[in-house]
């Protein structure tokens, strides 16, 4: 499963994983503001942006191990991690995985819980709603539903943009995806035991991610840090830029014994 990936800048290394529905493009002009420091790796996940799909169902698990493969290519050893949605399930395998890899981690608007049975049932009817209604109907409710009420408006541009480009994705690299969340395993142990620092990035007006494990998850590292975004919802990084980027610059300061 070969991955297509950019790198940005020069340094050590930060690879930003981008969530469900989305590609590396989530992250133009959000990473740059990182390549004066940083070698930064942005990959696009199988059946999203330029990586092929193979019409195989995947799993999370596997799509981390692809992730490998980008950073061995890159020579790349240890690298901080900055996950998105279902990007931040994707970081949480590495760290699994790999132990010794990742040294830094930053779940934005993600968790380490596995879905329950209500969040399994919902995403098998998007499947079902895909399959017989096709993509773009459901993309036109799905990507408003990521931004925070208040902010629909100011907003508009980016759901326009993740719309125009989410069109383009088939409908089977969506059901795959869906199908990856729906069987991935819990991770709560791994985040516990994790070594490094973790930083949490959280909305308030999140409805992706429950309010009740974004609170659970923050005290299970040894060393954890918490941006709490008011009047966001699971698009930080287009809701609030200048607060998101400023916490992942601390994380990324953030010694490492």
């Amino acid at each position: 499963m070969a991955l297509s990936y950019i790198t940005k800048g020069n340094g050590e290394a930060v690879l930003w994983i981008h969530g469900f529905g989305e590609d590396s493009r989530v992250w133009d002009g959000y990473a740059d503001s990182f390549a004066d420091k940083y070698l930064n790796i942005i990959p696009d996940l199988p059946g999203f942006g330029k990586s092929e799909n193979d019409q195989t169902p995947t799993s999370i698990d596997e799509m981390a191990k692809a992730i490998k493969v980008a950073l061995d290519d890159e020579n790349v050893k240890q690298v901080s991690v900055i996950g998105h949605s279902m990007g931040g399930y994707i970081a949480l395998a590495l760290v699994a995985l790999y132990p010794g890899l990742v040294t830094r981690l930053c779940l934005f608007h993600s968790q380490p819980f596995a879905d329950d049975t209500a969040k399994k049932a919902a995403r098998k009817k998007v499947i079902d709603f895909i399959e017989k209604n096709g993509l773009e109907s459901w993309m036109k409710e799905f990507y408003p539903a990521l931004f925070a009420e208040k902010n629909k408006k100011a907003m508009a541009p980016f759901v326009e943009k993740l719309y125009n480009q989410g069109i383009q994705y088939k409908p089977s690299s969506v059901i795959n995806a869906t199908w990856a969340m729906i069987n991935r395993p819990d991770r709560t142990s791994v985040l516990e035991q994790f070594a490094g620092p973790v930083l949490f990035i959280v909305g308030n007006d999140d409805k992706a991610i429950p309010e009740d494990n974004s609170i659970d998850q923050l005290s299970m590292p040894d060393t954890s840090f918490a941006e709490l975004l008011e009047n966001v919802a699971h698009m930080g990084m287009y809701e609030a830029p200048n607060e998101t980027k400023k916490a992942i610059d601390e994380l990324l300061n953030y010694p490492i014994n």
